[in-house]
This record gives structure tokens, C-alpha cells and sequence, in this order.
């Protein structure tokens, strides 16, 4: 029969010497008769049971399926969809698959990858996710019972260690407009368990936090010409990020690509001045940036007082 992938599995357990590729599918029942969707989603995982050319392993948000073929694995795509179907009035389904021919790819991988810790992030930087993360985020500001605001989290390297922080008693809202790298922060949150995460898809994340309601926004690697070439363009996110900060709410910016993209960090740091905010600290930090630590430079401002 198919076997199910223990969550605890150790580096190197159960790996293949051949290269199969990956899918991850998504099934959503709606139209059910009560909220609970599970009697849907089981008989979709069912599908699974009895194949024996199959690898699967079921997350918090979906089921991740490891097959000889990318033809084999929409075919099982197909029937779990059905499955679904039988017991609801509309079902949705979401896949990805990912399949590459230079290099082994089993399920063990795909799932260390997203979480950070696989074999494809150098130890240096496992190390430093895992350990010393909590630790520079403390160093600037972040605190037990806070509300933080992630924007532009991408798979969650700070908005994991930001929710460990705050505790059961704060909140993180974790925004990013690409669905792919919330999906891997569903599964990173999900596999640890953390429930004080709010995950928000970036077009309309103001609608989801309330105003003066945020004690720290974390702007790590995004506030830059890269993202928003335009001044008005940053501007306008830092209205909102001055709408949703409680009174004396802090902004924690990392200013990388600014200078490269010749905006003067002088000009930068006025920019966000001229939006309410008034710079007070800065700190020299080494972390993970573009997936290796590097020493930079964090700035820190305050919410100065309500805009005119």
C-alpha cells in the first residue's frame, strides 16, 4: 500500500536514487452541510491507501505525493478531486508539481526546503533560523504579547520566530502577495504548531488589520526601488503602515538593495521621516539575506505623533 511519511523522519531516511517528481494538492470542499470538511478530505486521502508506486504525506493544509510520473500523479489528482465530490456540491482543487532532472527530489527534501531546514539550506544558516533568529528579532524590539506585522514575509524566516516571541498572548499577520510562499508558511506554522499567525494575501491586507492596532511592522528586504520603483508607490504603503500602528508603534526597516537601486540612504531614510516616523536606533546585525547570513544594517523608527 502507499506509505505514509512520518513528519519525523531523519536526513537520508527512505530517499530514492532516482529522481520522481513532487505534487502538492489542495482540496477544498464547500457547499458541506456543516463547517468540518474532514469526512471530504478523508475520502479524498482514502484515493491514497492500497497504491504501492506511491509516496504521500498529509500536512495541515494538503497532501504532499511523491510517483513514478507527472502523468501518475494528475491521474491521482483526478480521483482525489472526485472523491472529494461525492460528498459535497462544489469542490476545489489546487496542484503543483515539481519535477527536475538535475538533481534527486524526494517528499523528505521538498519539506526540509520549505521549512528551512533541509539539505539545501547551508548549516550556517539552519543554524541561525533555528537558533539565533528569536534573539536578533529581541535585540530590536520584538516582544511577548505583541502584534507584529510581517509584510512582504515570503516563506516566513522572521515571521516564525517573530510569532514564537509574542506567544499565545500576540499575533503576527504575515503578508506577502505570492500564494506559493504562503503556502509554505502554512506549512511551516502548521508543522510547529503555531496558531497565533495570521496569513494575508498582499492585495488587500490593510482590510484584515485593524487601525492603531499593530505594535512593530517588520519591512525586511522589501521597502526598496526593486519592489515599488516609484516614491509615490512607497509613500502610499507607508500611509498604511502608519494607519495600522498603535501610538509609538515601532517600524523596523532592512534597507538592502537601496543604495544599489541609487536611491541615496539618506533620501530613504527621509522618505519614511516625511510619512510620520522619526528614526531612533539602528542596529549592525548578521542574518539571512537572498539564503546566506550577512552582516547588516537594521533601522529602527517610531511613530512620531498623528499626521496632519
Amino acid at each position: 500500500m502507499g506509505r505514509v511519511l512520518d513528519a519525523r523522519f531523519t536526513p537520508g531516511q527512505c530517499l530514492r536514487k532516482i529522481t520522481m517528481p513532487i505534487m502538492e494538492i489542495t482540496i477544498i470542499p464547500l457547499g458541506t452541510e456543516t463547517a468540518s470538511v474532514s469526512k471530504q478530505v478523508k475520502g479524498a486521502v482514502n484515493v491514497l491507501k492500497g497504491k504501492d508506486d506511491i509516496q504521500y504525506q498529509v500536512t495541515a493544509t494538503g497532501t504532499i505525493i511523491e510517483a513514478s510520473s507527472s502523468q501518475k500523479l494528475l491521474q491521482i489528482a483526478r480521483q482525489m478531486h472526485r472523491a472529494a465530490l461525492k460528498d459535497s456540491a462544489r469542490v476545489v482543487t489546487s496542484i503543483r508539481i515539481d519535477e527536475r532532472r538535475d538533481k534527486e527530489l524526494t517528499i523528505e527534501g521538498k519539506v526540509q526546503s520549505v521549512a528551512g531546514t533541509g539539505t539545501q539550506a547551508k548549516p550556517e544558516v539552519k543554524d541561525w533560523l533555528d537558533k539565533k533568529a528569536r534573539g536578533m528579532l529581541r535585540r530590536i524590539g520584538i516582544c511577548r504579547g505583541q502584534a507584529v506585522l510581517d509584510f512582504g514575509c515570503r516563506c516566513g524566516n522572521y515571521t516564525v520566530p517573530s510569532a514564537r516571541i509574542v506567544g499565545r498572548s500576540g499575533k503576527v499577520y504575515a503578508v506577502d502577495k505570492e500564494e506559493n510562499r504562503l503556502n509554505q508558511l502554512r506549512d511551516r506554522a502548521g508543522a510547529e504548531q503555531l496558531k497565533n499567525i495570521e496569513i494575508v494575501r498582499g492585495f488587500d491586507w490593510k482590510s484584515k488589520v485593524k487601525e492603531s492596532s499593530v505594535d512593530a511592522v517588520l519591512l525586511f528586504d522589501v521597502l526598496h526601488p526593486g519592489y515599488f520603483p516609484k516614491k509615490a508607490s512607497r509613500k502610499k504603503l507607508l500611509k498604511k503602515v502608519y494607519e495600522v500602528l498603535k501610538p509609538g508603534g515601532m517600524v523596523l526597516v532592512l534597507p538592502t538593495h537601496v543604495e544599489q537601486r541609487n536611491l541615496p540612504l539618506e533620501d530613504f531614510v527621509a522618505e519614511i521621516e516625511a510619512a510620520g516616523f522619526s528614526m531612533n536606533e539602528r542596529f549592525a546585525e548578521v542574518l539571512v539575506h537572498d539564503n546566506k547570513l550577512q552582516k547588516c544594517e537594521i533601522l529602527k523608527f517610531k511613530k512620531a505623533g498623528e499626521q496632519s
